[in-house]
């Protein structure tokens, strides 16, 4: 697309200069006097070009600044050759004719010479002096440099014809743009000189050339620009999936406009070369409005179709403009080190070029690999990123290292991510019996017989941590117990209900997992039912005894009360620790042996990116990916806000995890490639074998053999062939296309073969029709491939619940169970965060 580039002001500001200075220089030549004998042939312009002191001082005298004549006579200029003259470039002109006698030094080494050193130089002892007024009244050297400046572009001005000031306008014109677009704007130019009213310039010249690519000024060689922070090359590439997804957007009327004003800016942004910094910087803040923007209207839109376009859109936007900025810093960074070592000498030191003019980071190249990998996400181009991405990372400029962190985050975010309600955690805990025990006990020293009974219930409670799970096993239950107190003469009968709550914090971190001390409360509470004594046949002396008897229990009943809720505690708290451990052993074990112990069997880990915990989940985001593989990119799916539990999986999880299978390159028989399979995933030991001609070898290709993508409600593995040999034919370099869709029963889901294996390559009819045979049982379409699946859909703790969503797109996986519902089904489209 080619972008419409406004046309440069600079040659109409030059022109616009030229004239001021013009309207400056011209009437303060004239108010100097006599035209004659008042001005150098040159001024020093350039390193070649010098004025003696002596000339200075004479030709600066103060009755000359004040515009009065003297008596000496004038003396008169000696002219350069002008076949000697410098190039085109050169345009300060000498004087228009003859001028009194004026001696010029040329002793002084080049470099040497300054006119506003000469100025602050007294004149030698012995140089002819004009009158000059005293010190006190003497004018200001920097003024006196301007003036002098002033009257020399006066005097050459005034000595140009009309039709050669109108030429010389454009010429400026030309040298302010040229300027103005990174060309070196320092190099002073060589000043031409000759005598008479400028007819040899004029000869010389008679036109002042064009900036056109045909004449000679154009042609003439120039020195290396140094790259100029107003104005870089363009780092980044034109984000096509972006664009893509912006112009569908586009055609929808709630999301039109804001749509149309991305994609402005972000061509505008893309498809120019060059860029000012400024105005780069800029666009870059619109699009960060613009992201917010997104936000802001996929939260007012009912429609959640749109609102996940529009997150989506939001999130491409986000992580393109976070790398884009740190770009342009870089360039910018870059240009103005280059600019400073372009003005070191030769002669410098090492130490003075140290950390100077390095050369820029290839973020042109970086940029394409980023878009590229949005585009195809193949892990081929995920290890070129991630090897760009050590390299800034291990670089001492802070930008580069933003810049490596930035593509950590937004390319290797977590692929993984669950979340469990501590509603569902507490239906899979453990739910104690209740226990029947008898008591057989001393309590403040009387010994105590009979029997009690515990019941206790069991629940998750969850305590808010951003960084842990935090969870809390309490456990509230009561003791029910029937005794016999013996204290000798007298037998109490009491009934007693011991109240208790205990809590078993639990904390999981990166660590592992911890447990804390129990806490229990208790709290009982006893009354008396009956009293017997030895004395009871005895009238008067056996309701003495009872009496007694009964006095006795209220005056310890606070210290039984206590000793009992003590011992009570106590116990708790051993059954609780017993259990709390049992339980985490139990939970750890099964975690093993459904999650990480397949992945260790191909030799993954998962790395904890998140784990925090709210008032109602704990939540875990992990990441699936070796070191050389990219992670998660694009928003997941948003599970619906009544889930019990929820899991999203990431597209690169599945094709990291196919990469640890180290099929890449390898060549196996039929028998030994189901054999190598089997012995590495543990789902596939609890299959039936199926039958495979031994005839039959498999060669993959050297890189990226096995493939998952996930987008449009589909998830499409790819098969990367070098060579399949069966029936004594080979055919070579070939790639197999296997789609699946969901298919829910209850609370279970699989992935099923949806239509016909696609195969890609240049294959004769024979051969992919046999290709088509041979996968045909491996991809089998009765073979499905599980994600939900139960042991047993009956267990009264899953009973009211079912699977509430299981989406497939935009490289994510997600699925949900939650309550069941009359007439609810799973919801098969996706909302994002």
């Amino acid at each position: 697309m080619q972008v419409r580039r406004k046309g440069s002001r600079w040659p109409s500001v030059s022109a616009l200069v030229c004239l001021l200075l013009l309207c400056l220089a011209i009437p303060l030549y004239w108010q100097s006097g006599d035209l004659e004998g008042k001005m150098p042939v040159a001024l020093r312009h350039t390193a070649t070009s010098h004025i003696s002191r002596r000339a200075v001082t004479d030709w600066l005298s103060a009755d000359e600044l004040e515009g009065s004549q003297t008596s000496s006579p004038a003396p008169s200029p000696t002219y350069a050759d002008p076949s000697s003259s410098g190039t085109e470039s050169q345009f300060v002109f000498g004087p228009a004719r003859p001028q009194p006698t004026v001696s010029y030094s040329q002793t002084s080494e080049p470099g040497d010479a300054d006119l506003f050193a000469e100025l602050m130089t007294p004149p030698a002892p012995n140089s002819p002096t004009l009158s000059r007024t005293p010190p006190e009244t003497e004018p200001a050297v920097p003024g006196a440099y301007v003036t002098a400046v002033l009257r020399q572009a006066g005097y050459d001005l005034s000595q140009l014809s009309p039709d050669q000031l109108a030429a010389l306008a454009p010429r400026f014109g030309h040298e302010s743009s040229r300027t103005s677009a990174n060309q070196p704007n320092d190099v002073t130019p060589v000043r031409l000189s000759g005598p008479g009213d400028g007819s040899a310039l004029a000869q010389q010249y008679p036109t002042l050339p064009d900036a056109g690519p045909t004449n000679s000024y154009a042609a003439s060689p120039e020195p290396t620009p140094a790259i100029s922070p107003e104005k870089f090359s363009t780092p980044w590439s034109v984000p096509t999936a972006l664009i893509n997804r912006l112009e569908v957007l586009a055609d929808l009327p709630y999301s039109a406009d804001w749509a149309h004003q991305t994609l402005d800016e972000l061509r505008q942004l893309t498809e120019n070369d060059h860029f000012g910094a400024t105005e780069a910087s800029a666009r870059l803040s619109h699009l960060t409005a613009l992201a917010s923007k997104a936000v802001e209207l996929a939260d007012a839109t009912d429609d959640d179709h749109l609102r996940a376009e529009l997150l989506r859109a939001h999130w491409g936007l986000e992580r393109r403009v976070q790398c884009w900025s740190l770009m342009r810093e870089l360039v910018v960074a870059s240009a103005g080190a280059n600019r400073f070592a372009a003005r070191v000498p030769w002669s410098a030191t090492p130490n003075v070029m140290s950390g100077q003019g390095t050369e820029p980071t290839d973020l042109a190249s970086l940029s394409d690999q980023l878009e590229s990998y949005e585009r195809t996400r193949t892990p081929r181009i995920a290890r070129a990123i991630l090897q760009r991405q050590r390299e800034l990372a291990q670089s001492t400029d802070t930008n580069e290292q933003a810049l490596a962190d930035q593509i950590e985050q937004n390319y290797r975010n977590a692929n993984i991510r669950v979340a469990v309600t501590a509603a569902l955690l507490g239906r899979f805990v453990t739910q104690p019996e209740p226990q029947n025990q008898s008591v057989n006990d001393r309590i403040v020293g009387t010994p105590v017989h009979g029997m009690s009974q515990t019941v206790a219930e069991s629940r998750i409670n969850l305590a808010p941590d951003t960084a842990r799970w935090n969870l809390g096993l309490q456990s509230n239950g009561t003791v029910s117990s029937d005794t016999l107190a013996n204290g000798g003469s007298a037998v109490l009968h009491t009934l007693g209900t011991t109240e208790f709550t205990a809590d078993k914090p639990i904390v999981v971190d990166k660590e592992g997992v911890a447990m804390g001390a129990s806490t229990v409360n208790a709290s009982n509470e006893s009354r008396l039912v009956g009293v017997r004594t030895e004395y009871d046949w005895m009238p008067l002396i056996g309701e003495f005894a009872r009496e007694q008897a009964i006095q006795q229990y209220h005056q310890k009943r606070p210290q039984a009360k206590a000793e009992t809720e003590f011992k009570v505690a106590r116990r708790v708290q051993e059954q609780m620790n017993s259990r709390a451990g049992e339980e985490v052993e139990r939970l750890k074990q099964q975690l093993h042996d459904r999650v990480t112990g397949p992945l260790q069997e191909i030799g993954l880990t998962l790395t904890p990116i998140e784990l925090a915990t709210t008032n109602e989940r704990i939540v875990t985001r992990l990441r699936l990916a070796g070191d050389d593989q990219l992670a998660a990119h694009t928003p997941r799916p948003r599970a619906p806000a009544d889930s019990l539990a929820s899991l999203q999986i990431h597209e690169s999880a599945f094709t990291n995890a196919t990469a640890s299978l180290g099929l890449d390159g390898k060549q196996y028989t039929a028998p030994e490639l189901q054999k190598a399979l089997r012995e590495k995933i543990a789902r596939l030991r609890q299959q039936e074998a199926i039958e495979v001609k031994e005839d039959t070898t498999f060669k993959f290709a050297e890189k990226d053999a096995v493939r998952i993508r996930v987008a449009d409600n589909h998830l499409e593995v790819i098969l990367d062939m070098a060579e399949v040999t069966l029936d004594k034919e080979t055919a070579h370099n070939f790639r197999v296309h296997a789609y699946y869709k969901s298919e829910i029963n209850g609370l279970e889901a699989n992935l099923v073969r949806d239509g016909a294996l696609g195969i890609e390559g240049k294959l004769r009819t024979s051969d992919r029709s046999r290709m088509h045979g041979v996968f045909n049982k491996v991809l089998a379409e009765d073979k499905p491939i599980p994600i939900v699946r139960l042991k047993d859909p009956q267990d009264a703790r899953l009973s009211g619940l079912m699977i509430t969503q299981l989406v497939l797109e935009d490289g994510w996986l997600g699925v949900a169970i939650g309550p069941e519902a009359p007439g609810r089904t799973a919801e098969l489209t996706r909302m994002i965060r």
